[in-house]
């Protein structure tokens, strides 16, 4: 007969061997895997890198450090500016600026790759078309020893307004045309190359040159007490009177001589008007 109690011993009896303390320290060392791997698991533990950068580029040699969040930041690096001649230092190490677009951008996510994406860009390649059509700003001065070409040059372009101005031309047709013409009809020509007299110029050089130089040859001639006469007539413009002041003098080379000395307006055509305003002008050569 066989005892019961006898069966039931501290170690239990399987077909595959006896349940000892091996396995329940392997149950032990499974459930502390476990609670590690959970342990893992929750965020904000694990190191973050961004698969974009390159932590190591020993070609450039650009530095970098770790942000709080484990990403890499990517400085700018000096060696860049020789590759691409249009971008520079921005105001921080992680930025750079574009010329072209006087615009900065970070590079410390992408580093090199951030530069080659803003090529790609519309706003950049537009800027670059704009600058490449444009002249640069030396181009519009001359340089020291040119002094005599240039005196040369200023009366040549004086002359033709003056031509133009007496003959009643028009400065879009005569100036801003007809000077694109002397650069092609006489291209030997050191002053035909740097004749540029356009409605702009032109204006000026009436309005600053030639208008006060007629007015002291005019006056010069008046002090000589010669017989002289002034006239003035109104001229509608909208709903200003526009009024010349004319003098008629007699003069010893030239004989008798019609000039305009200047315009005013008002909005009267009263005789007393006029004649004050008149008076005024006069008073202001005077001066």
């Amino acid at each position: 007969m066989i005892d019961d109690s006898e069966s039931d011993s501290d170690t239990s009896v399987d077909w595959l061997g006896p349940l000892g303390a091996s396995e329940e320290n392997e149950d032990e060392g499974d459930r502390d895997a476990i609670l590690n791997q959970e342990e893992n698991e929750k965020p904000g533990t694990s190191l973050e890198v961004d698969d974009n950068v390159d932590p190591v580029s020993e070609d450039l040699g650009s530095g970098g450090s770790l942000s709080k969040k484990g990403k890499y930041n990517v400085t700018f690096n000096v060696l860049w500016k020789k590759k691409y001649t249009f971008i520079t230092e921005g105001k921080t190490n992680y930025q750079t600026k574009c010329i072209y677009c006087a615009s900065e951008f970070r590079i410390n996510h992408g580093g090199e790759n951030d530069i080659i994406k803003h090529l790609s860009t519309m706003k950049h390649k537009t800027n670059v078309s704009a600058s490449v059509s444009s002249k640069k700003i030396n181009v519009f001065f001359e340089r020291a020893g040119n002094d005599d070409r240039k005196k040369k040059t200023a009366l040549a372009e004086c002359v033709y307004v003056f031509h133009a101005l007496k003959h009643s031309h028009s400065y879009n047709s005569s100036m801003s045309c007809g000077s694109k013409l002397f650069p092609i009809l006489f291209p030997d020509s050191n002053v035909a190359a740097k004749f540029t007299c356009g409605r702009t110029k032109a204006t000026k050089v009436v309005t600053a040159i030639l208008a006060p130089l007629s007015k002291e040859q005019i006056l010069s001639d008046l002090v000589e007490d010669h017989p002289f006469s002034i006239a003035t007539d109104a001229s509608d413009k909208g709903n200003i009177k526009t009024f010349p002041l004319i003098v008629r003098n007699f003069n010893k080379s030239s004989g008798v001589c019609t000039k305009l000395i200047r315009f005013f307006n008002l909005e009267s055509k009263k005789s007393v008007d006029v004649a004050n305003a008149l008076v005024a002008a006069l008073s202001e050569l005077e001066d």
